[in-house]
């Protein structure tokens, strides 16, 4: 009876370190909080809620929301009024480049795309963009890094990277 008490409590011993180890490599690389970060900035910026974006990207990132929404217009906002509906986002793929960074590709469905200063928005079915998203710069926290506003991509790609 003694043995078999014994070769439990082990048991219990080497099954709570091996979920242990296996726990700790996939916080680093699961992709989970980096999917979840990249997806919320998104829902954000494709629906133009720059401010609300401004909590998942870095202190260096912010410029460029302030100058994204520094080119809304009265006429980006009646067509915003408009929709009946916001952008939808959808995460595809993440591609690791080390611990710290990642660039997840999302598709974008049904949104109003800025993409020249001075002219209205315009209604696009579908389009991806690839999010970098990093902890660089001492965060514990995983956040967007923009050095650009977001470049809309016409095709999925097979690459994040694309």
């Amino acid at each position: 009876m003694e043995m078999k008490n014994i070769i439990g409590k082990m048991s219990a011993v080497v099954c709570g370190v091996m979920m242990l180890l296996c726990g700790c490599g996939q916080s680093l690389r699961d992709g989970g909080s980096v999917e979840a970060v990249a997806d919320s900035f998104s829902v954000c910026y494709f629906n133009w809620r720059f401010p609300e974006a401004v909590k998942f990207v870095d202190e260096a990132s912010v410029k460029w929301l302030r100058y994204a929404s520094s080119q809304v217009h009265q006429s980006d906002i009646d067509l915003l009024r408009e929709k009946a509906a916001g952008a939808t986002i959808e995460v595809e793929d993440v591609a690791w480049q080390g611990d710290s960074m990642a660039l997840v590709r999302l598709k974008i469905s049904d949104f109003l795309a800025m993409d020249t200063i001075g002219t209205a928005a315009h209604a696009m079915e579908q389009a991806w963009v690839v999010v970098p998203v990093g902890r660089n710069g001492g965060h514990d926290r995983w956040l967007v890094h923009l050095d650009e506003l977001p470049k809309l991509i016409d095709s999925g790609g097979d690459n994040p990277g694309e």
